[in-house]
């Protein structure tokens, strides 16, 4: 059962996947308990796919859009490997910082 209004995509353009982990409707700032509503009455709302892809409904545009990536895609690996890579030098450097800062 869906808790949104706006014509969103029931699966990830991407990878296909149709299980959607959350969806959600933007609340007011003051007033949590307030949906936010756009001029033309239309309200923000966001999919959640498994895959991690997020689309939402943008009133201001009257159109869906991305917010988030596939995780399933192969771009989005490759991306995500050199992060880990870098990562894994960075916490290397800051080992030798702290020997050679020991050794001072």
């Amino acid at each position: 059962m869906t808790i949104l209004k706006m014509p969103l995509s029931e699966a990830c353009d991407e990878c296909g996947c149709m299980v959607v982990i959350s969806e959600s409707i933007e609340t007011e700032i003051v007033n949590a308990m307030k949906i936010r509503k756009h001029v033309n009455g239309q309200q923000w709302e966001r999919r959640k796919f498994l895959c991690g892809k997020v689309i939402g409904w943008v009133p201001n545009f009257e159109s869906q859009q991305t917010h988030s990536r596939c995780e399933n895609t192969e771009d989005f690996q490759i991306a995500k490997n050199k992060v880990n890579k870098i990562s894994e030098q960075i916490k290397k450097l800051e080992e030798k910082r702290k020997i050679l800062r020991r050794n001072l």
